[in-house]
């Protein structure tokens, strides 16, 4: 199997969720995360993504993830460009 291939066949409850309430509650935390910019109202949106990621069984991509090369240039996006 291609080691960049993210997607894991498990039988959990996130896994068997319907598509639409996955995308609807990804949009929810995205939204979460663009309309605030305090750390203290992000923690509970990154321990929801977090739990969801360990009940799902999902943790093993975070490695996956780490090794491409792809997570390191993005974060070069998340400079901040107002440079006063």
């Amino acid at each position: 199997m291609n080691q960049y291939f993210l997607y894991l066949d498990r039988d959990t409850w996130l896994h068997r969720l319907d598509a639409r309430t996955k995308v609807v509650s990804l949009l929810g935390i995205f939204a979460v995360a663009l309309i605030f910019s305090d750390p203290r109202f992000l923690i509970a949106p990154a321990i929801l993504v977090v739990m969801a990621l360990i009940s799902a069984e999902a943790l093993v991509n975070l490695r996956k993830i780490d090794e491409r090369p792809l997570i390191h240039i993005s974060m070069v996006g998340n400079i901040p460009a107002d440079r006063e």
